[in-house]
């Protein structure tokens, strides 16, 4: 799984590099350096390790290689092995619809982190791809949120941002509180979590986001998008999501008081 996700992660650098930059053949294109238009060949593609056998350079110019590279791979791989140890592989269903939930918001959360707003052309079809998805739990119980659950999810969560939209523009605020893409990413943890366990990811979002700005400040980082905490909280909620709900709910006494228990 590890091994998986290393060369799903050198994929997603590209795929998130192109949709920027609007650099057609964004699945079949060539990959080449970004300098000196080199045509990568098959050894320079390895992932990790032809940054590390061409010591971080380009093969041909030369020109240094941001160390990102390697380490987006290395950290796909860890999401992918992590799919791996806590979905474990025996249900096949579960573990592609994990990995590829996992994929989205990797490639949503970089494209956020870079360039600070949601890929659209990411975010809307996935809605679809989920939704439909969902819609066949709905009648074969593959063990994901149905319709109902899923669609209630989207509507709280993704009216709890759209309400941070509307409030700015009828106080005429100058400054946006958030922008639409994390609408759009919000409907997709309604749909992949349900809306109990949603509810429990954004507030988990909200949690990351006041822990790790600070340190993203401190090293330089002028802006801070919320896509990139929302998408690990809705990665952590989906293996530990009823349990740290539960943990909640006891911990309030909620739990006992109105006899809700998530499983």
């Amino acid at each position: 799984m590890f091994t998986l996700g290393l060369f799903v992660g050198s994929f997603i650098g590209v795929l998130v590099s192109r949709l920027h930059s609007r650099e057609g053949g964004i699945l079949n294109g060539r990959s080449h350096c970004d300098h000196c238009d080199y045509m990568l060949s098959a050894w320079d593609l390895i992932p990790v390790f032809s940054w590390i056998f061409l010591g971080g350079a380009c093969r041909k110019c030369r020109t240094k290689l941001s160390i990102e590279h390697p380490l987006r791979e290395i950290l796909t791989g860890v999401l992918f092995a992590g799919v791996g140890i806590f979905a474990g592989t025996d249900n096949k269903f579960i573990l592609i619809w994990m990995l590829f939930i996992t994929s989205i918001l990797w490639i949503l959360a970089l494209y956020d982190f870079y360039y600070m707003e949601i890929a659209d052309e990411i975010a809307i079809p996935s809605i679809f791809i989920l939704t439909g998805v969902s819609i066949t739990d709905t009648f074969y119980n593959l063990g994901i949120p149905d319709i109902f659950d899923a669609l209630l999810g989207a509507l709280i969560i993704g009216g709890f941002f759209f309400l941070q939209i509307l409030i700015p523009h009828l106080l005429r605020l100058k400054k946006e509180w958030i922008g639409g893409g994390d609408l759009r990413l919000a409907a997709i943890i309604g749909i992949v979590l349900g809306w109990k366990v949603s509810i429990l990811a954004l507030f988990l979002a909200y949690i990351l986001g006041a822990i790790i700005s600070p340190i993203l400040l401190l090293l330089k980082k002028k802006e801070v998008p919320f896509g990139p905490f929302l998408a690990l909280s809705c990665y952590i909620s989906l293996f530990y999501g009823a349990r740290l709900a539960n943990m909640w709910l006891d911990f309030t006494g909620l739990g006992s008081l109105y006899n809700i228990h998530l499983s």
